[in-house]
């Protein structure tokens, strides 16, 4: 495969204080080197956050409300508003949840709420949220990509799953009833950053 230099980017991730990393040259090119980049449809970042990512689909989202707002004032029924922000606005939101969703703050969980309060502020102008809900028959998005994320990590752990080298060595069982245990794996996290990731926090939260 060619690598062309001027198509390629250089993103360094390192935790190490006061370290020097040389920059890359190919074919006597510079390789640009940035603290962000889209691959997949997701925004990876050079300090392992995702910022860069929430703050892109809000922004996004954010002009699509805008659109829904127009529908709306041009006589789109209730119906089709839910539809339409199902379909184009919620699907985007949850794009690759089970990546990202169990690292997010409070604060990044509010702003995606507040998306789908908008939308369905616009759908239901006298109804509140948890109202407007129900009307909609749709679940919270928030619960939403918890589920998301829950059924992606259970499905990890079918041994016939490309993604079950991920899980880590069974080492014993921790034992909380009589009749009942859990399996123990090796798995020791030694950062929250770490330990909000999807693995350990499968581990912790979503095993069957």
């Amino acid at each position: 495969m060619k690598i062309h230099p001027m198509k390629t980017k250089d993103m360094v991730v390192s935790f190490m204080k006061n370290v020097s990393i040389p920059t890359i040259t190919l074919e006597g090119n510079v390789i640009e080197r940035v603290t962000s980049c889209k691959m997949l449809g997701i925004f990876l970042t050079d300090d392992l956050s995702w910022n860069v990512h929430i703050d892109a689909i809000y922004n996004k989202a954010m002009k699509r409300i805008y659109m829904l707002s127009c529908l709306k004032f041009s006589g789109c029924s209730t119906e089709d508003i839910v539809m339409i922000y199902i379909s184009i606005i919620r699907s985007m939101l949850s794009y690759a949840a089970p990546v990202w969703f169990s690292c997010l703050s409070s604060s990044q969980k509010c702003d995606i709420q507040s998306i789908e309060r908008r939308a369905l502020t616009i759908a239901y102008p006298n109804s509140d949220y948890n109202l407007a809900i129900s009307k909609a028959g749709i679940e919270p998005i928030l619960e939403h990509m918890n589920t998301l994320a829950r059924d992606f990590f259970q499905s990890i752990l079918n041994p016939e799953s490309p993604l079950h080298h991920l899980i880590p060595e069974v080492i014993g069982s921790t034992y909380y009833t009589r009749n009942h245990s859990k399996p123990k794996y090796k798995l020791y996290p030694k950062t929250q950053r770490f330990g909000n990731t999807l693995i350990p926090y499968g581990l912790k939260n979503y095993m069957p």
